[in-house]
């Protein structure tokens, strides 16, 4: 840290007028249930929703304009930093201007900067190794489930270089961070391109053979964790797939949103790992959501609530993905769910779901090219990562000349 950086807390911001003071959402009954949730209106924002540094808003649910009048705090605005501190501990995003206004829950803080501070630069503090460190070891003191309070929160650390140096930093670290996004679109776009171009060419093939899941590949089940057992936040070579990692993706690859499996629980599960092309399959909670193990997750563990689709033979494994995705393959899926308390697609249910069989050379051609640039796109995001969170410590340090890095 260099001799003008200087390390304020939470409280001594507020106090000199930087810093308005943090909320988190309201609590007790005031605080909104299931029950109130509708199909649109004031978003409302859980942990969950803080993904890869954005807010998640076609994931997220809402609640009424005139319920979130009736709260009094965690009302979070455009430009707003959030920080979450409950549980899923750590995450990070700037609220964009979307929406007027969003409402928090009570695993969410909100920091709104006033003067010195550049709201981006405080975001990526919040990510800095240092930051995180300090927030999880002091969330993690003296309880077995993570949680940092409001008043606990006031105490911690914020280093601040002198305002020009924060919007050089955020600058630098902003520009990678657009250029991931960029890769991101382009790719959802490249799924849907793939997946118009299935739907049309299949719907209108002239005759097409049917084939049983089963007969062309293996389905198999997912693992429980262990009773008692805990995911850990910090990064190892274990991630964990669940459910809520397959919203809205196609290609499965690890990111920030992962948690792990300790290295002693890995011993135990570790024959329910997948491996990169397998299908995965959500089949509770969620049913019918579908992705295509990329390489970062190679040797990834399963949840229990997903089926991962193995050893694919006579199609290939993006055509099996298509086919899921497909009106006709969705469609199969809810016929094949049951149970109408908790409703479940057993694999013996899956294994019977038949699957049009289309070959031509030039549609194989066409599909594979449309993976084969998702995974460019997805290879040039991981070394774009890589250098932010090189970069990231040590332009946070002063380590790293921020003025030289903008040259």
């Amino acid at each position: 840290m260099t001799s003008d950086w200087k390390e304020y807390t939470v409280q001594e911001l507020i106090d000199n007028d930087f810093l308005e003071e943090p909320f988190d959402g309201n609590h007790g009954n005031i605080h909104p249930k299931s029950t109130d949730y509708v199909p649109s209106g004031i978003p409302f924002i859980m942990a969950n929703d803080l993904k890869n540094g954005t807010v998640d808003y076609k994931n997220c649910v809402f609640i009424t304009e005139q319920q979130a009048n009736t709260l009094k705090k965690g009302i979070a605005k455009p430009g707003d930093v959030l920080l979450t501190h409950k549980a899923t501990i750590g995450r990070t995003a700037i609220v964009p201007d979307t929406y007027d206004k969003i409402i928090l829950t009570p695993q969410v803080t909100y920091y709104r900067v006033k003067n010195n501070i550049n709201n981006v630069y405080l975001k990526y503090y919040f990510d800095s190794p240092f930051f995180q460190n300090t927030f999880i070891n002091w969330a993690c003191s003296g309880s077995t489930r993570y949680y940092l309070g409001i008043l606990a929160q006031h105490k911690l650390p914020i280093i601040l270089p002198p305002l020009e140096t924060q919007q050089k930093i955020a600058r630098v670290l902003g520009a990678i961070d657009d250029k991931i996004e960029l890769n991101n679109s382009i790719n959802k776009n490249l799924e849907q391109q793939a997946q118009h171009y299935f739907d049309e060419i299949v719907s209108k093939a002239a005759e097409l053979s049917y084939i049983a899941i089963g007969d062309i590949c293996d389905v198999k089940g997912g693992k429980r964790l262990p009773k008692g057992i805990n995911l850990v936040t910090t990064p190892n070579s274990h991630p964990y797939i669940r459910v809520r990692d397959l919203n809205d993706i196609c290609v499965a690859q690890l990111n920030s949103n992962y948690e792990y499996v300790d290295d002693e629980t890995q011993k135990t599960i570790s024959r329910y790992t997948v491996s990169s092309k397998n299908v995965i399959i959500s089949i509770v909670g969620t049913i019918g959501l579908t992705a295509i193990v990329g390489k970062t997750l190679d040797n990834a563990n399963l949840t229990e609530n997903c089926v991962k689709l193995t050893n694919i033979k006579t199609v290939t494994s993006e055509y099996i993905l298509l086919f899921l995705r497909s009106k006709e393959g969705q469609e199969a899926i809810k016929l094949n769910t049951v149970g109408a308390v908790q409703a479940k697609l057993p694999i013996k249910n899956i294994q019977a779901i038949k699957v049009p069989i289309f070959s031509d050379k030039e549609f194989n051609e066409y599909i594979n090219s449309i993976f084969k640039n998702i995974a460019n796109n997805i290879l040039e995001n991981n070394k774009l990562i890589q250098l932010r969170d090189t970069l990231l410590p040590k332009l946070m340090s002063g380590e790293i000349d921020v003025d030289k890095v903008e040259e």
